[in-house]
């Protein structure tokens, strides 16, 4: 071993040649190409192109079963993730049926059973062909406007053909078709649903008399009372014959009509059945009540602790009241008054008012305690805190420095005046009225007419509903005045679930007032087939109200209902 290693290093180095060479020709070999660990070169071996394929097939498919895995990693991250930040369950517990997460409005959907939503029958129609259900020349038999719709495609707000006896669109989604309002049926009607003549004008009329001073009442407190009685009432009043009883849209299941109502052949069974006759009292005679008594439903009063000294609000429990407040109250506050304050200053507000920040508290923990089986003690509970939480404007007037140049909030202060006196029975100070928007200015172009109208009927609807609760019907011509507000209102209601509910509210005060033996528990059955008979009137919104008070869209709007229907009560004891 030694000897060869010595003979390599006495081995003589080859001399350089200085004989001149011809230039060689470059040679033409392939680049080297890796793959993995080994590299091949125009010295080695050379893999055949198949194995070539083959071999990048496979490093192809390992780069997408790689990303495919980190995708499957990123996916359970983000559902790890979702699932800490994600909002606390409904409250109260599921046996509860009416407390569920609110819905985006256009997104709820009807159901079918026993509490259907009323139907109206219409006379035979000629079915939609193909041509018109698939598109074509016939693009107007398929994009009607939703107003005109049946009830099930105006609730979703989608288009409807309008076909009968049930559209297309009920068809394929397999949704019961609730049929048509047939106020926009131009053509003859059955013989349970008249024609409607023409509007008489509206003629404008004096002011009410003013009651004594009006002073919103407190957070807690209750409002001051004012007479409950009205004065005479026209034999043949009521809504004009333009003023169908029906609405422009549901969005609760109401009871369906009686069938009596469906016939035109069958006066003698409805007189029978009928307890309430068409003659009203001449006063509408209701007793004056208080908000706080409207909490109580089913004479079932809410159990809570009101503790002037709270106990300290934990950070978790505070990140639980503001995700209960937003997820739960403050879309349906803001909807049913038509602002937007309670989403942008409500919860603000709700962290100064140390004492009703705690009651929210104490809300969230009985719901979660699901102690009431059935939700009756629930019910009463919420209906507490929704109208606690709507009234955080007129705190916010006292506490928040430049509150009284917010317009924002002082045109929410007055809608909450106009509700409570609505509720309540009691006639709101004519001085409360806002004024009278001003007519629709010309449309420039570049501006959004869609907005300015919007804005305009809102603000159109909150005045005739202020006017019609400040009224005090004790003349004829007072008589004529609300039944033209009440017109006017018909008209400005758009589709909206809050209008529907407030205007129902305003028909069952015109009407039931003046009923000395109507009861909310009591069946209503017209004596005759006009639409305008006032029974008929009273029993399609007291339906619509007890069809809200179990399937509105929000929980405020499910109480507010609650709460009527127990001052339906109150004011005939």
């Amino acid at each position: 071993m030694q000897h060869h290693q010595h003979s390599r290093q006495h081995q003589p180095q080859p001399q350089p040649s200085m004989e001149s060479h011809p230039p060689e020709a470059p040679l033409n070999l392939p680049p080297i190409q890796y793959a993995g660990l080994q590299a091949t070169s125009s010295y080695g071996s050379q893999m055949p192109p198949q194995q070539q394929q083959q071999q990048q097939q496979q490093q192809q498919q390992q780069q997408q079963q790689q990303q495919q895995q980190q995708q499957q990693q990123q996916q359970q991250q983000q559902q790890q993730q979702q699932q800490q930040h994600a909002p606390p369950p409904p409250y109260p517990p599921q046996q509860y049926q009416q407390y569920r997460p609110p819905a985006p409005m256009p997104s709820n959907v009807a159901t079918a059973g026993q509490n259907a939503v009323m139907r109206f029958p219409l006379p035979p129609q000629p079915a939609l062909d193909a041509r018109q259900m698939s598109g074509g020349r016939h693009k107007k038999e398929i994009k009607r406007r939703t107003k005109t719709g049946c009830l099930t495609c105006r609730k979703r707000r989608i288009k409807c053909d309008e076909g009968v006896p049930t559209c297309r669109n009920c068809q394929k989604s397999k949704r019961e078709c609730l049929g048509y309002d047939p106020i926009f049926k131009q053509q003859p009607s059955p013989a349970n649903i008249q024609p409607a003549p023409s509007i008489h004008p509206q003629t404008p009329s004096a002011s009410a008399s003013a009651p004594p001073n009006y002073h919103p009442s407190g957070q807690y407190g209750p409002p001051h009372a004012y007479p409950g009685t009205g004065g005479t009432f026209m034999q043949a009043a009521g809504l004009p014959r333009a003023e169908h009883a029906h609405f422009d849209s549901h969005y609760g299941n109401g009871p369906s009509l009686d069938p009596a109502l469906s016939s035109g052949d069958q006066p003698h069974h409805m007189a029978h059945l009928n307890n309430y006759p068409n003659a009203l009292q001449p006063t509408r005679t209701v007793r004056a009540i208080r908000v706080d008594d409207l909490f109580s439903l089913n004479d079932i009063p809410p159990r809570y602790n009101l503790r002037e000294a709270p106990p300290p609000v934990t950070s978790a429990s505070q990140q639980e009241l503001e995700t209960f407040f937003k997820y739960h109250y403050a879309i349906g506050l803001d909807r049913l008054f038509e602002t937007t304050w309670y989403s942008q200053h409500g919860l603000a507000q709700l962290h100064r008012d140390a004492v009703l920040q705690d009651f929210v508290l104490q809300c969230v923990e009985q719901f979660q305690a699901r102690e009431d089986a059935n939700g009756k003690h629930m019910q009463s509970l919420e209906a507490r805190l929704v109208w606690l939480l709507a009234i955080m404007p007129r705190s916010s007037l006292r506490m928040a420095n430049g509150a009284a140049n917010d317009h924002v909030l002082q045109e929410l202060l007055f809608r909450l005046d106009v509700i409570e006196n609505l509720l309540t029975g009691q006639y709101l100070d004519p001085s409360r009225v806002s004024p009278a928007p001003p007519h629709q200015p010309s449309m420039q172009p570049g501006t959004d007419n869609s907005a300015v109208n919007q804005k305009f009927n809102e603000r159109a609807f909150w005045h005739h509903l202020a006017r019609f609760v400040a009224m005090r019907d004790d003349s004829p011509h007072v008589q004529r005045e609300i039944d033209d507000v009440l017109v006017t209102l018909r008209n400005l209601l758009h589709m909206l679930e809050n209008r529907d509910v407030l205007y129902s509210l305003a028909v069952a005060r015109h009407i039931g007032g003046r009923m000395p033996d109507w009861r909310p528990q009591g069946q209503l059955v017209a004596s005759s087939d006009d639409p305008n008979d006032p029974v008929s009137k009273l029993r399609v919104a007291q339906q619509f109200i007890e069809s809200e008070d179990q399937r509105g869209t929000t929980q405020v709007i499910q109480r507010l209902c609650s709460m009527a229907i127990r001052a339906w009560g109150l004011q005939k004891q």
